[in-house]
């Protein structure tokens, strides 16, 4: 990602794949006879993870983004003990793909900022 176009295709990439990720998860915790979280701000209230305000520069983003995803991975490593102990394989497998493709995002907007992991 050198030109800043690139760059907006990949903050629109990112923010696409989160919703359709959202999207999943909340048909999982249908399926599973529970209820979903609905707005946003119940997301935002109930969330753990740093949140971002008046970030104007793709490298406070990116940094953003890097303080962020690490904190996911390993959440998303939690599940999948949790789920395994039920042997909930569905769960299991939605959260391998999850940190397969946050690992990978991960070492590249890391790349992008010429920083090591």
């Amino acid at each position: 990602m050198e030109h800043p176009w690139e760059t907006l295709l990949k903050f629109e990439e990112l923010y696409n794949d989160s919703q359709l990720k959202i999207d999943s998860i909340a048909e999982r915790v249908l399926a599973l006879g529970s209820t979903p979280l609905h707005t946003f701000e119940d997301y935002t209230s109930q969330s753990q993870l740093p949140i971002g305000r008046n970030v104007s520069s793709d490298e406070a983003a990116i940094a953003l983004l890097l303080e962020c995803l690490p904190q996911l991975l390993s959440r998303e490593r939690k599940i999948i003990q949790l789920a395994d102990a039920i042997n909930n394989v569905c769960k299991t497998i939605m959260m391998i793909d999850f940190i397969v493709e946050k690992e990978k995002t991960i070492w590249m907007l890391s790349a992008w900022l010429e920083r090591e992991i």
